[in-house]
């Protein structure tokens, strides 16, 4: 590995997914999870205090939604200089063609999870 590793924050309201998904990703030399919230509208500023490289969030939270966030997290990433993208964890929503498209707006990439 070379460089820092990447800072990684964990959107997802359920505890025990958040919790799995953050033990799995620390096991990576070059990751390190800087950051667990388990609400949408706990995402950006979060994100402020921990300056992550990256922040996973899951597209159904409660307050905002993971696309709200990730939407308000890439107006706020003028203050995060290192910021590189929201990752959207999806686990059974329905994938249309018009949430392909808001995906694709904001920046955001779909990883993981089913596509109902």
């Amino acid at each position: 590995m070379s460089g820092d590793p990447i800072r990684v924050l964990l959107a997802e309201d359920q505890s025990m997914l958040r919790g799995a998904m953050a033990a799995l990703l620390s096991m990576e030399v070059d990751l390190d999870v800087v950051g667990q919230v388990a609400s949408g509208d706990a995402v950006v500023p979060e994100a402020l205090r921990v300056r992550p490289d990256v922040a996973v969030l899951d597209i159904e939270m409660p307050g905002l939604d993971g696309l709200s966030a990730a939407a308000a997290l890439r107006i706020a990433a003028v203050l995060l200089p290192d910021f590189y993208l929201p990752l959207l964890w999806c686990s059974g929503l329905l994938w249309t063609f018009a949430f392909g498209l808001f995906v694709l707006r904001y920046g955001a990439l779909h990883l993981g999870g089913r596509r109902a």
